[in-house]
């Protein structure tokens, strides 16, 4: 009996452990998520928020009392007319006003190297804002209210008057083929469409990543015959820009994707008694 009631004793004992250790387990971020909001306490003294590539800098004096400024990144996709590098941004509390200017900067790097700084005066229609181009992707202006705002420049930058506001790039180039000087369609990649975009001269600078859902356009700055290359095992979108080479070995959960660039070998062949995984390219 004595057995029995330690037995009894150390299970509910396991299990209030058991239940104390569910509950302290912390709560995790989905794997590659990105902060979408800011916020920070600014008094008269001045200081920074920062979200992603934007930072807004109040300087000592802006302000006459403490009060909570935030960046939130939007979902917005920017009006006709315009090019976005980057997300719109939003900036609360909304009729914020400075006594002396704050500035926005944003970084724009990883589709251009020169853009604007664009500010919405009535949260629909915007304008650039004379500011500052250091020509390595940082765009910055002076700002004396908050609104939304976003780093970019006009698509009629590249256009001929005929030039049409947007393109479809289902069509590839048909859209533009009468933009004078601006012959590519381009979509935005900040934008919540994959489809329509811009005319412009030229697609920004090679990316760090590709999405496949565009095919190869965003490689079209990449080295020659650049393709967007997605690991399908286990993500089937997003990749990297590269020359298709024949590899010395490839992995067949792949199919025979790492094969499709050798002339003569286009089958992935894994030995029989070998792993079963990663084989070698053969006719």
């Amino acid at each position: 009996m004595g057995s029995r009631m330690g037995e009894l004793t150390v299970f509910a004992g396991l299990a209030v452990l058991a239940a104390c250790e569910e509950r302290e387990l912390p709560k995790l971020e989905p794997e590659g998520s990105v902060p979408t909001r800011a916020a920070r306490i600014i008094g008269p003294t001045g200081g920074s928020v920062a979200l992603g590539p934007v930072v807004l800098r109040v300087p000592a004096g802006a302000l006459d009392q403490p009060i909570q400024l935030a960046i939130t990144r939007t979902d917005e996709r920017a009006p006709g007319g315009f090019l976005a590098y980057s997300a719109i941004y939003l900036f609360e509390p909304a009729g914020t006003r400075f006594a002396a200017s704050a500035s926005v900067s944003i970084d724009v790097s990883q589709w251009a190297l020169e853009g604007q700084l664009f500010w919405s005066e009535d949260g629909v229609s915007y304008a650039a804002l004379p500011g500052v181009a250091t020509g390595d992707g940082l765009v910055s202006a002076p700002i004396r209210h908050f609104s939304r705002g976003f780093g970019g420049r006009t698509s009629s930058e590249d256009a001929g008057s005929g030039c049409p506001a947007s393109c479809d790039s289902q069509r590839v180039d048909s859209d533009c083929a009468g933009c004078a000087g601006a012959e590519k369609c381009f979509v935005d990649p900040y934008g919540t469409s994959t489809r329509f975009g811009s005319c412009v001269a030229s697609i920004p600078i090679c990316p760090a990543s590709c999405d496949s859902t565009r095919g190869d356009q965003d490689c079209a700055a990449c080295a020659p015959e650049s393709v967007c290359l997605t690991d399908t095992y286990p993500a089937n979108r997003f990749g990297i820009c590269t020359v298709p080479h024949c590899p010395s070995t490839c992995d067949s959960y792949r199919g025979d994707l790492d094969c499709s660039a050798c002339p003569n070998a286009r089958r992935c062949v894994i030995e029989t008694y070998g792993p079963n995984r990663f084989g070698t390219c053969k006719p």
